[in-house]
Formats: structure tokens, sequence, C-alpha cells
């Protein structure tokens, strides 16, 4: 999608030249295109960091459960360099830190939710939800870093996604097609 709108966005400089005689054509989808692999690795580490920090405010700080935030964020910052390491051991490239980011807030979110049970009994999330979240990640992952699918193999996969979602939420298709999927994963995960 992003690669799309890359592409739009320089075919309406291009036509918008055409018509003012100016020369507006900036070839942005050549210039960024390189950037794109960064969004997914990013992407996953601002979700799972933010709901880090909506654990922080919402049950670490008022239960005054501080050594434990601290050992979280500790948990962040050790994850994300010890990834970094060891990716640029392996493979020296620019990608490497926004996968190590991805892999710490991962980690460091993965303490909170064993902390809240093993603590106070809570299941922050159900296993639906965890399983929907774990599939997606693996899915974007696998789709965008480690094979080189065709547009009928990603429209494939996507459609086998689809089908498991409806076998994880017990979802019918046109809950799917009408926008209903998301009601119904907010109820289920009572947020």
């Amino acid at each position: 999608p992003v690669t799309i709108l890359l592409q739009l966005v320089d075919m309406f400089m291009y036509f918008v030249g055409i018509v003012s005689g100016l020369n507006l054509s900036k070839n942005i989808f050549l210039r960024f295109s390189p950037s794109l692999v960064f969004f997914t690795p990013l992407i996953i580490s601002i979700i799972f960091y933010s709901f880090i920090n909506i654990l922080k405010s919402s049950v670490f700080v008022p239960l005054e459960k501080l050594r434990s935030l601290t050992i979280m964020y500790a948990l962040l910052l050790l994850l994300t360099a010890l990834t970094f390491v060891i990716l640029e051991s392996i493979n020296s490239t620019m990608i490497n830190m926004a996968i190590a980011l991805g892999v710490g807030a991962f980690g460091s979110f993965l303490y909170a939710i064993f902390y809240l049970k093993t603590q106070f009994g809570f299941y922050l999330l159900k296993t639906n939800v965890t399983l929907f979240t774990l599939y997606s990640v693996l899915l974007v992952v696998g789709v965008n870093y480690f094979s080189n699918f065709n547009l009928s193999q990603k429209l494939l996969l996507f459609g086998v996604y689809l089908f498991s979602v409806k076998f994880l939420f017990r979802l019918n298709y046109l809950d799917l097609i009408l926008g209903k999927f998301y009601a119904k994963l907010l109820k289920i995960a009572k947020i």
C-alpha cells in the first residue's frame, strides 16, 4: 500500500508539472522506496511500546510497582541492545536497529503480561487475541522479509488469514465485510 501511495504521488506531481509547465517530477518513489523495509518492525515496536506505556500509567504507577516498572524498561533497553549486537554480528545492515526495537518492545511487553498474570492473576490478553496478534505479526514479517511472494500468493495468504480469523473470533464473512470485526474484537478483549 505504501509503494502504491508513493507511485501515485509521483504520477500526481508529473501531471501537475505538465499542466503548470514546471518541472515537479521528484521521483519520490525511487528516493524513498528503500526505506519501506523499516516500516513493519518500527510499527510493531511502536505498538508494543504503546502497550507498555499504557500499562505503566494505568497499572504499575497507580499500584506503586516501580521496581517492576524499572525492570520492564531495563528489559526493553537490554533486549534491544542485545538483539542489535547479535544482528550486527550476523549482517551489518540499517534494518537491524528497527528489528532490535521491535524485539525489545515485544520482550518487555511479554514481561509485563507475565508479571500481571503471576502477581494479580489478571489476564491482559485473551487467547484468541494473543493468537491473532502473533499470527498477524508472523504473517506480515514472513511476507515482507522472508520470501518473494507474487501477488497471487499474497492474495492466497490473505484469504487464509481471513479464514483463520473467522475461526479465531467465530465470525461470519459478513461481519468482516461490514466492519463488525473490530467491534467484536474489542468486545472479546473487553477494552
